[in-house]
């Protein structure tokens, strides 16, 4: 869910980068769903746990469980710092978040090596990853720029045709469009096609539309939130695959079968955001 206000990922770069908006005005909303969808997710836990599966741990597990508890705090102290960091920057900066977030990271590391005096592993990890990782990630970025590609050429088709009789049947409701918006995005998900081909096409077409000028935020939050819904839910996402193989299950039982009923309970709230921002508060 940390796709819908994060900075750092991907799909927050792709959705500035098209639509006249930045993080600082996306953060609130995408940060109020994620939460919510947080509190739903642990209530749901919560139910299926009995007083019987208890664990009672010995002396040495529980000074494990203490530990493990300390680093989680400090990592959590550690991300909010970072992340108050872009605020600010983003916030009173004309620079993009984007490169806000390269900034940020970097020094960060720097300073952090630096506290642990471990300055020297940190640029040998850093000499690895520049010269050794990077280049091996070429399929992702032949993936982002044939994306990219993909929707600019579809944009020269008729396919604005079929979105101005789009909008000629279902006029510029906002809420019928996110529901139309997260279905496609959501449904080409479930049969392999990856969030970032169809958001990218989305980002594209949309972003062009007269129609729906004043609606630019509104929209990015849908479009985040639609790739948030496709990866909880896709038997395909690297979130669902990483988790099948932790827990040995199958990738449709993960995401299809345990995680629906989140994910309609999560779509639920994304409408009920936007249609209380739009409709009743007036702000998005």
């Amino acid at each position: 869910m940390a796709v819908m206000w994060s900075p750092y990922f991907i799909s927050m770069a792709l959705v500035i980068s098209y639509f006249d908006v930045n993080w600082v005005q996306i953060f609130p909303y995408g940060l109020i769903i994620a939460l919510a969808g947080l509190v739903v997710s642990y209530v749901m836990e919560r139910k299926k746990k009995t007083e019987d599966e208890a664990v009672q741990r010995d002396n040495a597990q529980h000074g494990l469980w203490q530990n493990s508890t300390n680093k989680l705090k400090q990592l959590m102290v550690i991300g909010l710092v970072i992340t108050a960091s872009v605020f600010i920057m983003e916030f009173y900066s004309e620079l993009s978040v984007i490169i806000v977030v390269s900034i940020t990271a970097v020094s960060s590391a720097i300073i952090w090596s630096v506290l642990l005096r471990k300055i020297k592993d940190f640029f040998t990890e850093f000499t690895h990853t520049y010269f050794m990782s990077l280049p091996n990630m070429k399929v992702e970025l032949v993936l982002f720029a044939t994306a990219g590609f993909f929707g600019g050429v579809v944009v020269q088709t008729d396919f604005k045709n079929w979105i101005d009789a789009f909008f000629q049947i279902f006029g510029t409701n906002i809420i019928v469009l996110a529901a139309v918006i997260i279905s496609v995005v959501v449904g080409f998900s479930l049969v392999g096609v990856h969030s970032i081909v169809t958001v990218t096409l989305m980002c594209v077409s949309l972003s062009q539309l007269p129609e729906l000028a004043d609606s630019h935020l509104a929209l990015s939050l849908i479009l985040l939130s639609s790739w948030s819904l496709s990866s909880i839910i896709s038997p395909f996402s690297g979130l669902t695959l990483l988790t099948s193989s932790l827990t040995n299950r199958s990738s449709f039982q993960v995401g299809i079968k345990e995680n629906w009923f989140f994910a309609v309970i999560l779509f639920m709230i994304v409408l009920s955001v936007v249609a209380v921002s739009r409709y009743i508060l007036g702000i998005l």
